[in-house]
């Protein structure tokens, strides 16, 4: 994980997705592993976003919210990623969700408002 992370802050998208997915084939062993798996996933996400795979992050940003319901960030990632794919329908139910879970978050707000914009716009 700590070398997923390294590549990651280098910008090395190959190497980080390529270690994010090895420390995802470990079994969890507790309760809290599960949790960091959510984690894990979102990194992996991120990272595959910002290599350019959209579609693939999309799909590990559903595994990250599907292993937690209560990681907001997944929701976040997932919204943003989706409105970047042009999929409104998701972003918009990630985008709501996130502020079921956070109603404060500016991000979730804005991305509402973005959403919307888009929408109108269609």
């Amino acid at each position: 994980l700590d070398l997923a992370r390294l590549f990651s802050e280098s910008q090395k998208w190959p190497q980080a997705v390529s270690y994010f997915q090895a420390t995802l084939a470990l079994e969890p062993k507790s309760p809290i592993d599960i949790i960091d798996r959510a984690a894990v996933l979102d990194e992996l996400g991120s990272a595959l976003a910002r290599s350019g795979d959209l579609p693939a992050a999309i799909r590990v940003f559903r595994q990250a919210v599907t292993a937690e319901p209560r990681f907001a960030a997944g929701y976040l990632h997932l919204a943003m990623a989706s409105l970047d794919q042009g999929d409104l329908s998701t972003a918009s139910d990630a985008a709501r969700t996130l502020l079921r879970l956070k109603p404060d978050s500016k991000a979730g707000q804005q991305l509402i408002e973005r959403i919307n914009a888009k929408m109108t716009q269609e």
